[in-house]
């Protein structure tokens, strides 16, 4: 990442790192004191997300059963809008979790770590927030 002076900073290392296989879709909070990114924990299951501070410490991953395809902040920076594929439940005999096939929107408590679902939709894409007065 590339601070407003130009310094760069790598925020996650996936050679060293034994939780991530991969990253992207970087995004700043609005208030500028987190960054949000897809991850994968399970190589080549499904995407997660996680929020890490600017410089790489306090990585936290949210809502690791919701199998997530793109995010957008809350203007506020307390919230992330996320569409889902569903989440994920244990699957006793099989090789590993399945879907509750539950697609839509999602809504997450960056502080609370917590998640409730919003609406339903056949393929979600990507949710915003709408803009404030």
């Amino acid at each position: 990442v590339t601070d407003l002076h130009g310094n760069t900073a790598r925020l996650t290392n996936v050679e060293e790192d034994e939780l991530l296989w991969w990253t992207e879709e970087p995004s700043w909070s609005p208030d500028g004191s987190m960054i949000a990114f897809l991850g994968d924990v399970n190589s080549g299951l499904c995407p997660e997300l996680f929020i890490v501070l600017p410089d790489g410490s306090s990585m936290v991953r949210l809502a690791p059963d919701l199998m997530i395809n793109h995010f957008a902040w809350s203007p506020d920076s307390t919230l992330l809008v996320v569409s889902s594929n569903g989440v994920l439940t244990p699957c006793p005999g099989c090789e590993g979790p399945t879907t509750d096939e539950r697609r839509g929107i999602y809504l997450i408590n960056v502080i609370e770590g917590t998640f409730e679902f919003l609406s339903e939709s056949g393929y979600p894409s990507s949710p915003a927030f709408q803009p404030g007065p």
